[in-house]
């Protein structure tokens, strides 16, 4: 370990150690039924927006959208597009329809009579979640092993139990804690210092010539299944766990609307500045052994010695993202699952001990396949064809009526056939279109609901 190593992990520790030292603001205060989830509902625009820049503009965002940028040019924006103009028109068409509702998870805004529906919907859920929660753990490793002669297993255990235990300790609040701290760091130590590098030029010219081939790189052709894959996200977002949630904890509809709309356009700036990262490597002739290089190369061929300040900038933002979709997902494991199988709705509940015990068993889970599966891009892709393909079909069905039992039972075979499908790497073409039509078509076979 160096001298930059020792920073950025004094750094982590002050990042993860902030909500313990915030308690005013990340320790969960009442035990009522769901407060681990939504906290104390009082959260306005500002926290709304960091919290879902948390998510959305992720560590395997950065990441991710660089090394499209790097492989597709400008086309790798399709992703930040489609996500930015879902939170637009999820604050427009969304937000007013949740805030009549007031329910705690995504659960509570979609239930339908039937428990096997409703649990479906949670392990659906469970399951998206648990993938881009191992896909931030992936973006993780990436980030902090040039720094640390660690085996990735070790380094990727230890940061996230000391993230999953602050979410364990405050839930909803704790998580909202790290959100505004990545969002103001990220924000001026990275993305303000990139912009500013790519308008100015690289001043490590010799390094970089070093580090480069004879000719620039020319963009590829974006495949068409692709970019439709990157596309999916506008239907994925105003379905999405974690906007429910965020929605929900708003004190008022104004805020809930503000925050989302500000969001997507944060989004949408953050998402030209990281493309223009992967462009800039590939138009100075870096080449890469993975795209998913392409923001440390950037750094440090751009920033050399002061690399690390926006580096501790891009931990932060893995930090932030990790620990909101760890929660998310261990939401949905606890109240829109479990919860639904035993019946515990009641607002006037007592939280039990399950979204704590939920948090543990979806860490454990992400951390397996995030050692498995080193592609971020893969795995953002198989957890929105998961989401697409068995939640659509579903909703479809309750809408014309079909019996919510035999939903419920074809949604968990659905659900297992495509993780099935997905873990044997079967990249079929326009996939989540093909499975989609499949659960459609069987849910259409289905007996309408007999009225009472």
């Amino acid at each position: 370990m160096n001298a930059h190593s020792y920073i950025l992990l004094g750094c982590f520790l002050a990042l993860i150690l902030s909500p313990y030292l915030l308690r005013r603001f990340s320790r969960q205060q009442p035990d009522t039924y769901g407060a681990f989830a939504v906290g104390h509902r009082n959260f306005g625009w500002f926290r709304i927006t960091a919290g879902l820049s948390a998510t959305f503009v992720g560590g395997s965002a950065v990441i991710n959208v660089a090394g499209l940028g790097y492989t597709y040019g400008w086309a790798g924006l399709t992703d930040a597009l489609a996500i930015s103009s879902a939170l637009a028109v999820s604050a427009i068409v969304v937000v007013p329809r949740l805030f009549r509702q007031r329910n705690i998870s995504l659960g509570g805004s979609l239930r339908v009579s039937g428990r096997l529906v409703n649990a479906a919907m949670g392990l659906l859920s469970t399951v998206v979640y648990t993938l881009i929660t191992a896909a931030q753990i992936v973006a993780l490793i990436k980030v902090t092993q040039p720094y640390f002669a660690v085996p990735p297993a070790i380094l990727a255990l230890v940061a996230t139990l000391g993230i999953a235990a602050y979410v364990i300790y405050g839930g909803y609040n704790s998580v909202t804690v790290t959100d505004v701290i990545q969002f103001t760091i990220v924000g001026t130590c990275y993305f303000a210092l990139v912009a500013l590098s790519l308008m100015t030029g690289t001043p490590s010219a010799a390094d970089a010539a070093a580090a480069t081939t004879a000719a620039p790189l020319a963009p590829q052709p974006m495949p068409v299944d692709l970019m439709l894959l990157l596309l999916v996200p506008f239907l994925f977002v105003p379905v999405s766990q974690d906007l429910h949630i965020r929605v929900n904890a708003a004190r008022s509809q104004a805020d809930a609307r503000l925050g989302a709309l500000l969001a997507g356009a944060v989004y949408l700036g953050f998402g030209v500045i990281s493309v223009s990262v992967g462009r800039a490597l590939a138009a100075d002739g870096v080449a890469l052994a993975t795209p998913d290089d392409a923001v440390a190369t950037y750094l440090g061929l751009r920033f050399g010695e002061l690399a690390v300040i926006p580096t501790f900038a891009v931990l932060c933002v893995v930090v932030s993202s990790l620990d909101s979709v760890l929660f998310a997902s261990a939401s949905s494991l606890a109240y829109d699952f479990w919860d639904r199988l035993n019946y515990r709705t009641a607002p006037s509940e007592k939280d039990s001990a399950h979204p704590r015990i939920a948090t543990g068993i979806v860490l454990g889970v992400a951390l397996l396949i995030a050692l498995q599966a080193p592609q971020v891009l893969d795995l953002i892709l198989s957890a929105i064809v998961i989401y697409v393909s068995v939640l659509l079909p579903m909703l479809i069905g309750r809408m014309l009526g079909r019996q919510s039992r035999a939903l419920g039972i074809l949604a968990f075979a659905a659900l297992a056939a495509v993780i099935v499908l997905e873990i044997a790497e079967h990249a079929l073409p326009f996939r989540v279109f093909i499975y989609t039509a499949a659960h459609l078509l069987a849910v259409l076979c289905l007996k309408k609901e007999t009225p009472a």
